[in-house]
């Protein structure tokens, strides 16, 4: 893939097809020069990240939705992973656990790890693709939004960086 250094960088991981692709239809309705990629295994989501990082250099922080049931390499044991990568490999990411999961221990757990920046419980909405910009403008250049009454809704609505959208 060719990493465009203007485009804000999307990775999907969720076992569910039709999951990722809605997501992404909602990526792009919001952020639409965005890049999205995706994956149904956990497993060849971190090797895509350990042999592409070094070509995010001056991309903006990709940002990572993560389910947490999933086969092979569940969220839980992906975070795990990703944790012992470098820190400079890891600055170039911000995970965002998106789960079905309605389990205050699977929010706990979420909130607990300093990797992650946000839980919020499926269906991804536009809402929560405006919060995560939002979030990410405070320390990076992103994207030309397409600004509507949801943005502001969006901003207002983050107080606290794990937020529950």
């Amino acid at each position: 893939m060719t990493f465009q250094k203007n485009a804000q960088q999307y990775i999907l991981i969720d076992d569910d097809v039709l999951s990722n692709r809605i997501s992404t239809f909602i990526i792009k309705s919001v952020d639409k020069g965005s890049q999205v990629t995706d994956f149904t295994d956990g497993l060849m989501a971190l090797e895509y990240i350990r042999s592409n990082n070094d070509k995010m250099m001056g991309c903006p922080p990709t940002i990572v939705l993560l389910d947490i049931n999933m086969p092979k390499l569940n969220g839980w044991d992906f975070l795990e992973k990703f944790g012992m990568l470098s820190d400079t490999v890891k600055s170039k990411f911000k995970i965002f656990v998106s789960s079905a999961s309605l389990d205050a221990k699977d929010k706990a757990q979420a909130e607990s790890n300093t990797i992650v920046s946000w839980y919020f419980v499926k269906p991804l909405t536009q809402n929560m693709i405006y919060g995560i910009l939002t979030e990410l403008s405070s320390f990076t250049i992103i994207p030309a939004l397409n600004q509507t009454a949801d943005f502001a809704e969006a901003n207002s609505a983050l107080e606290h960086p794990k937020l529950v959208l």
